[in-house]
């Protein structure tokens, strides 16, 4: 089943940040996912605790097309589900948190979907090269998993391969 996916370059409204841009990756969930949803934020209080409404969301610093050619896993910091309207969405995000603007759209297809591991083929067209689609396979793997049941992984990092098609 091929699922929405969206990679955001989020450009934060303080410049003088360490950081001032990042990329949000928002991966749709599959039916009856087992990794948990997290709560809504106090920043997100509409979003439903069911995942079919929500997008599974990570941040790195790292733009995606860069990705296919990484030597070294790509690190990613899980944060909040996002809504389905930030896969298409792009302009000013509410409470002054900067703006968002689409560096890379397309799908994914998971064949393994587990809070510790996912694996899922990406097929996905980045803005600064277009016309031309990038092929993954992407390995996300868990590298802090709490003690607690009730939390969730945080910490994750990712490896890609390319795939023919």
């Amino acid at each position: 089943m091929l699922l929405p996916t969206a990679i955001l370059q989020h450009t934060l409204p303080d410049h003088s940040a360490a950081e001032p841009i990042h990329y949000d990756w928002l991966l749709t969930y599959p039916p009856n996912p087992a990794i948990p949803a997290y709560p809504p934020s106090e920043l997100e209080p509409d979003l439903t605790s069911s995942p079919e409404n929500r997008l599974l969301a990570f941040q790195t610093t790292i733009p995606p097309q860069q990705w296919p050619d990484l030597s070294a896993p790509l690190p990613l910091q899980r944060i909040f589900d996002h809504r389905q309207r930030y896969l298409t969405y792009e302009g000013p995000i509410s409470n002054d948190r900067g703006h968002v603007i689409q560096a890379a759209i397309g799908h994914h297809k998971p064949s393994l979907w587990l809070p510790q591991k996912i694996v899922t083929d990406l097929q996905i067209h980045t803005s600064c090269q277009p016309g031309q689609t990038l092929n993954l396979q992407a390995t996300l793997i868990a590298i802090e998993v709490p003690s607690s049941e009730e939390t969730l992984p945080c910490q994750y990092t990712a490896t890609f391969s390319q795939i023919q098609r």
